[in-house]
C-alpha cells in the first residue's frame, strides 16, 4: 500500500519562474505608471499677452470713441503673463489689475479661476479673465 502521508512540494524551478513572472509584471506596472504620470504633467510654456494703451486713450474713450484695446473676455492658462503698458496720462483698471499712468504692469497668473471686474479700456466697462 502506498504512503499517502507524503506530500509533494513544487519544484524549486517552478517557484523561481513564478517569482520572476510576478517581478516582471510589477516592474511593467511601475514603468507604465511613470510614463502616464509624465504625460499628465506636461509643462505649459508661458504665453505673454501684451497690451499697449497709447497716449490719448482715456480722452478718446471719454469722447465716446469705440476703442478695443483689451478683449471683454480673455481665456489664458496658469503661468501665462499679462503685460499692460500704459502710455496714457490716465490710470486704468483691467479686472483685478491696476496700471498707473505712464507705467507698466507685468503679472504672471498662477491661480486658476474666473476673474471679472471693471475695465476702463472699452465702452462696456467690464472684463472677464478666465484662467485655466
Amino acid at each position: 500500500m502506498a504512503d499517502r502521508s507524503a506530500r509533494t512540494s513544487p519544484e524549486p524551478e517552478a517557484s523561481t519562474a513564478a517569482l520572476a513572472v510576478l517581478a516582471s509584471a510589477a516592474a511593467t506596472v511601475v514603468i507604465v505608471a511613470f510614463v502616464v504620470a509624465g504625460l499628465l504633467t506636461v509643462r505649459h510654456s508661458a504665453v505673454t499677452y501684451r497690451f499697449v494703451i497709447p497716449l490719448g486713450t482715456g480722452r478718446r474713450l471719454a469722447s465716446g470713441d469705440n476703442i478695443s484695446l483689451f478683449p471683454e473676455r480673455l481665456v489664458i492658462d496658469r503661468g501665462d503673463v499679462i503685460d499692460l503698458v500704459n502710455q496714457d496720462d490716465r490710470n486704468d483698471e483691467v479686472g483685478p489689475f491696476f496700471v498707473a499712468a505712464h507705467s507698466e504692469l507685468r503679472q504672471a497668473v498662477d491661480r486658476a479661476g474666473t476673474f471679472s471686474g471693471t475695465c476702463t479700456l472699452h465702452r462696456s466697462g467690464r472684463v472677464v479673465i478666465v484662467v485655466r
